[in-house]
């Protein structure tokens, strides 16, 4: 996992949670910060999958990086359309050829998956949302605009981008929202964060300008 900005700088987050033990800091290109309540030093040796699956004629190529493939490496999440035109996440596991519409879906983008791949993390209408895959309407989790990646950290809790120009935030168990990472200049924006191999660390993307981010590189 890594994580480009233009040039390294520091920036500690402000105001860190309770739940945040360590400060973040971009050095060497990398944007990360300790996770504490759920870190651990062990690490398993994983071999490299080549992945080709066909997901069928309804599935589309998002604006926004919609795809995901769950933790253990067995589902993955994605954009079909609706007969009515509209675009909707589906699953399906990967020794399926079926896939699985998830109602209250509807125009999502940048979804993910929680740590035991039971539940999904998406934005939608403004709106950070949080739903299970075993059933029920997702529900409305934290304001977000335009926005630009989530990962789900083991605690539970949540870190996502919620505006095109700000920092990553945080969302905690107890509903605590929080930024977690601090602009400084050069840079205007922090996106797609995502946690390290061992979930110590959190990384995310720095930039100076918004268009050469534009298409989520």
């Amino acid at each position: 996992l890594l994580a480009t900005q233009d040039t390294p700088a520091s920036a500690p987050p402000s105001k860190p949670y309770a739940w945040i033990t360590a400060t973040a800091a971009l050095t060497l290109g990398l944007g990360a910060a300790v996770w504490a309540p759920w870190s651990s030093t062990e690490t398993a040796s994983t071999p490299v999958t080549r992945l080709n699956v066909d997901l069928g004629p309804d599935a589309i190529a998002a604006a926004y990086n919609t795809f995901a493939i769950s933790p253990d490496g067995r589902r993955i999440l994605f954009t079909v359309h609706n007969a009515d035109g509209k675009t909707q996440l589906a699953t399906r596991p990967l020794d399926s050829k079926e896939g699985t519409r998830l109602p209250g879906t509807e125009g999502a983008i940048d979804a993910f998956f929680s740590p035991n791949g039971q539940e999904i993390g998406f934005f939608a209408g403004g709106k950070l949302k949080k739903g299970s895959l075993s059933g029920g309407a997702p529900a409305d989790a934290a304001t977000a605009g335009l926005s630009y990646g989530g990962a789900w950290a083991r605690s539970g809790a949540v870190i996502f981008s919620r505006f095109p120009i700000g920092p990553i935030s945080g969302l905690s168990l107890d509903g605590k929202d929080q930024s977690l990472s601090k602009i400084a200049a050069p840079y205007i924006t922090h996106r797609w964060p995502s946690f390290s191999a061992d979930g110590n660390l959190f990384l995310y993307t720095a930039s100076s300008t918004i268009s050469s981010l534009a298409g989520g590189d």
